[in-house]
């Protein structure tokens, strides 16, 4: 193409097939000469920025020069925080007939450790509230927690029930007035991601697969991926567990882990 249009003194048809005319061949490009001058002026970065949009090629597509645990010196350094609507349908404790919705769910995570150190499931929407109510809970003695639901642990299996150095949240529940007494008050370093980076905060996005995946397929109200397709089944029908419930087996999905999950590729 380039040829035909900066080289090219004329065109003529030979068998029903364009020709072009060429004055002079000693005039022409090299193939390694054209690559260079091309790659030069349009990098695979470029074009693909072009192509795709900056925000898409920045969280897909860009070159990985870290991860989130070079940022953190040790244990309660850095903390990450984020919500999630979880993907189950609970009803009230006080009427089995009543859908009361998906509930949201808080996980604050150590990045050096990986291990849950907070939680907090509610219906409130991701909110200062829900968040507020997950980071207490990563600074509250975790016995009294799991008793208050039930469940008998020594100090040992959750040990954690202190506040991070630095707080990663995205741009949302910690970003404005409200969070200022959280910094004065405890000399919290707190830092809000990018918009659309989820890629910032890897290692708690990451997380909420982890934790659901495993118990999803054995709760009954759970969404699938068919849901609000036509034809597809309801599932707010199947419905069974109360939030009380559905934060039980949270907390002992979450025991699992910390307790178990072995990190094969940690650097």
């Amino acid at each position: 193409m380039m040829i035909k249009e900066f080289y090219s003194e004329g065109v003529y048809f030979e068998n029903k097939r364009e020709r072009i005319v060429i004055a002079d061949q000693s005039k022409l490009p090299t193939m390694t000469q054209f690559r260079y001058w091309y790659q030069k002026e349009h990098g695979v970065e470029t074009t693909m920025v072009a192509r795709i949009g900056c925000r898409k090629f920045e969280k897909d597509h860009r070159a990985v020069l870290g991860s989130s645990t070079f940022e953190a010196v040790g244990p309660g350094s850095r903390f990450q925080i984020d919500a999630t609507v979880a993907d189950v349908y609970l009803i009230s404790r006080y009427n089995p007939d009543w859908i009361i919705g998906r509930p949201v769910l808080y996980l604050v995570i150590d990045v050096y450790s990986r291990m849950i150190v907070g939680m907090y499931v509610g219906l409130e929407g991701p909110s200062w509230m829900g968040a507020m109510m997950a980071l207490s809970n990563a600074a509250s003695d975790k016995t009294v927690y799991c008793a208050h639901h039930g469940i008998e642990i020594p100090k040992t299996v959750w040990p954690c029930e202190h506040l991070p150095e630095v707080l990663l949240a995205d741009r949302g529940e910690l970003e404005g007035y409200n969070v200022e007494r959280l910094i004065n008050a405890f000399n919290l370093h707190v830092e809000n991601g990018a918009s659309y980076r989820a890629d910032w905060k890897g290692v708690v996005e990451k997380q909420f697969d982890i934790v659901q995946k495993k118990v999803k397929p054995f709760l009954p109200g759970y969404v699938d991926k068919d849901f609000q397709e036509r034809g597809a089944r309801d599932y707010r029908l199947d419905a069974k567990l109360t939030l009380e419930q559905f934060t039980q087996i949270m907390i002992k999905q979450i025991l699992k882990y910390n307790t178990s999950h072995y990190l094969e590729s940690y650097t």
